[in-house]
């Protein structure tokens, strides 16, 4: 999954923090030379059923964090909306 696009954003549909990331990536995709348009995936876990709970499972036991979202660059986690230039300011 997390090498399906340039970046791929695990998140809960009514996650405050994933709604900020989602609002965030939509606001630099397509105006910066590292994210062109389209390159951004974003994957609803409660949509997944069972499949999105074991993503979960999957994501807590590769990075140790079991927060939402996560954020994927490259096929390389690099944290959630608080973490790294993902939040404003």
């Amino acid at each position: 999954e997390v090498a399906s696009s340039q970046v791929v954003l695990f998140s809960f549909v009514d996650c405050p923090w994933c709604l900020l990331a989602k609002e965030r990536l939509a606001a630099i995709e397509g105006n910066e030379a590292w994210l062109p348009a389209g390159s951004v995936r974003t994957i609803e876990l409660e949509a997944r059923g069972r499949d999105g709970k074991a993503l979960r499972a999957a994501i807590a036991a590769a990075t140790g964090r079991t927060s939402m979202p996560s954020v994927w660059v490259g096929g390389r986690c690099v944290g959630g909306f608080t973490d790294g230039d993902m939040a404003p300011g």
